[in-house]
């Protein structure tokens, strides 16, 4: 993939790259300071990297939701060490609307990953689910499910935010009978 760097030097991963559907799905990794929020008291550094990771630039698409996938809690150990009673796990996160789907980049040997990263999925209207897959990669298998988010569209007022933690629910979105952790996003809808 190609990427651009703005002016203040940050590199958008992924711009270019086209999400199936036809829709662009985009990978945004940004550290900036930014406004004051409620969270800022308990989580400042988190707090202050919003603002600037919602700014739409020139060429940036309308109508789209972006989503700020923030950092993970608690998941489940995917990969068992078989020389002690440790393990982690390789996270990656997809977010899919209306068949359009980006990914973040993959946190090895981890089970509280950080990403901080953007993904920007068109949108025309806001029906249906933002669906979040949370996965551990393996290098000689396919990826193991984690868990799933599912945020409605309707909830994303324009120009509002919503952040939160949402815990990861089974993949026919119910409540899993052992908690599999929990998924700190932000998602924004730009009209």
């Amino acid at each position: 993939p190609t990427g651009r760097t703005s002016g203040r030097g940050r590199a958008r991963a992924g711009a270019g790259r086209r999400a199936p559907g036809g829709g662009e799905g985009r990978r945004r990794s940004s550290v900036a300071k930014g406004r004051k929020s409620l969270l800022q008291a308990r989580q400042p550094e988190a707090a202050a990297e919003l603002p600037e990771m919602f700014d739409n630039g020139p060429g940036d698409a309308a109508n789209c939701v972006s989503v700020v996938v923030l950092r993970g809690r608690d998941f489940r150990v995917m990969d068992h060490n078989l020389f002690s009673k440790g393990g982690s796990s390789d996270p990656f996160v997809t977010a899919t609307i209306e068949g359009r789907t980006a990914k973040t980049s993959i946190k090895k040997k981890t089970t509280a990953p950080e990403w901080h990263e953007r993904l920007d999925l068109s949108c025309e209207h806001l029906e249906g689910m933002l669906m979040l897959k949370v996965y551990d990669w393996d290098q000689l298998s396919s990826p193991d499910f984690m868990g799933t988010v599912a945020v409605k569209l309707e909830d994303l007022g324009e120009r509002e935010q919503c952040r939160g933690w949402f815990p990861l629910l089974n993949e026919d979105l119910r409540a899993p009978d052992e908690p599999r952790g929990d998924l700190e996003i932000a998602c924004l809808f730009h009209h």
